[in-house]
Formats: structure tokens, sequence, C-alpha cells
């Protein structure tokens, strides 16, 4: 998960969920940014194997809890 600095308080409720999972967002990681494109984009490249050919990410959504999604150019996140 990542977030925005504002919203960190929000998420902390949520920590006994994403803490276990290890989806818990944290300035060390750089989860916690203002940047949010350019830590998806990182995050993109350091999930992605070595070993893997062609493309890794096909799709990206973005959504809040009441309203719809909205899709993100995976061309212009990844290299």
């Amino acid at each position: 998960m990542i977030t925005t600095p504002n919203i960190m308080p929000k998420v902390g409720a949520l920590g006994r969920i994403l803490g276990p999972r290890g989806l818990m967002p944290n300035p060390k990681t750089g989860t916690v940014t203002m940047d949010v494109a350019k830590a998806v984009q990182e995050v993109n490249i350091k999930l992605k194997p070595a070993a893997a050919k062609g493309t890794y990410v096909k799709s990206i959504y973005i959504s809040s809890t009441m309203s719809p999604g909205v899709q993100i150019d995976v061309k212009s996140v990844s290299n």
C-alpha cells in the first residue's frame, strides 16, 4: 500500500489488518510519500523478477471507497 502523509492517521486504524501481511505503509520503505506516481514506479521495478520477460504489470486502477476506479496508463508508469 502506498499513501500520502496526510492520510496516514486514517490508514493507521487498519494496522491490525495490514501489519501482519506486510502491507502497512512506512516512510522508511518509501511507501509514504507525496509523489505517489514515483513510488508506484519504484515498487513496480522492485517487484519485477530479473527473469521476467515482457509486460509484468498489465493494468493498474486507483479507487477511493465511494467513487469509481480510474485506470492508470501502465506505459507512463513503467520503464
